[in-house]
């Protein structure tokens, strides 16, 4: 076993497929290991500190890794006296127990479309359309067409990515609700080239950046409502332009099939209406695990996660 210390990032050389482990304890003979992509609620696990078990993970540092806070007893096991008092403190959130794995969603998938996703009928259905709409996109906007425009012709500019997001297939957000009050929210100079240099800004982002991420649901926020009590923010609103214009890069967020999904696997995206960074990373750190998943399945980008997904969450 390497070298490691509480708080190493490592991996299993068994199971590569448990992802990377954070070391939580350290005793003679045992480890205390939490490993990130087990499914259900055994992600934290006593390890033998037999050599060979264990190697250092090739990133020291992991978004959903680093949230994690488990003490250990002085034998490397959970200290659920520490857990115990926790509980006092708030309510915990209950462990969430896979209903199927990846192997069996993609069963559930291969009912409707058995021909996968080269499929005619898949490609028809669920593909071809968001594929357009993504060239569409880069027909108004490839390079710096977005941010130039921004600047000198704002309202134009929203009008153009209004005509990416409205479609004739099957609309990724409500034609009369989201897409009507995104069309009313692009028609104000001010509020729409702030909007729109932020979406600039967030997409010229690589990696993820929480605060160009925050910046961009600041500029939904602002945005000119149509009547009283209406609502821009939402994660529908916000992910789905990036969704469309670089689908190699982001996911889109519809709350309920999401959700839907990530329970089945047993996946805690700790989901909140409120537009959180967090929230957003655990669904793309899920979304890269099935895509890599499914690329020996013909799958090409999150186009084909997004549609996976809802397609196996509506059973």
């Amino acid at each position: 076993m390497p070298d490691v210390t509480v708080g190493s990032l490592v991996v299993h050389r068994n199971r590569p497929d448990w992802g990377p482990g954070k070391v939580f304890g350290l005793c003679d003979g045992y480890v205390l290991v939490g490993f990130r992509d087990v499914l259900g609620p055994e992600k934290v696990k006593r390890l033998s500190r037999a050599p060979m078990l264990l190697a250092s993970a090739p990133a020291q540092s992991d978004a959903q890794l680093d949230g994690w806070k488990v003490q250990a007893t002085a034998d490397c096991r959970v200290d659920q006296t520490a857990v115990a008092g926790a509980k006092k403190a708030s309510r915990p959130r209950p462990p969430l127990v896979a209903e199927m794995t990846l192997e069996q969603a993609l069963d559930r998938f291969r009912a409707t479309y058995p021909d996968g996703f080269a499929g005619p009928a898949y490609c028809r259905a669920e593909r071809d359309w968001k594929w357009e709409k993504h060239e569409e996109w880069l027909s108004h906007f490839s390079g710096h067409a977005l941010r130039d425009m921004a600047g000198h012709d704002p309202i134009g500019a929203g009008r153009l990515v209004m005509s990416v997001i409205q479609t004739t297939a099957a609309p990724l957000l409500h034609p009369k609700g989201q897409v009507s009050a995104l069309t009313h929210g692009l028609e104000e100079e001010g509020s729409t080239r702030r909007f729109l240099e932020a979406l600039a800004d967030y997409l010229d982002a690589n990696p993820f950046d929480a605060t160009r991420f925050k910046a961009l649901v600041d500029a939904l926020a602002s945005l000119p409502v149509a009547r009283a009590g209406a609502r821009l923010g939402s994660w529908p609103n916000l992910t789905v332009v990036p969704f469309l214009a670089q689908p190699d890069r982001h996911m889109f967020l519809k709350p309920d099939p999401t959700k839907a999904f990530a329970r089945l696997l047993g996946e805690d995206l700790r989901y909140s209406p409120s537009l959180r960074a967090d929230t957003y990373q655990r669904l793309m750190d899920l979304s890269a695990r099935v895509l890599e998943f499914l690329r020996p399945h013909g799958a090409r980008d999150f186009i084909d996660v997004q549609s996976f997904m809802w397609i196996v969450a509506r059973g």
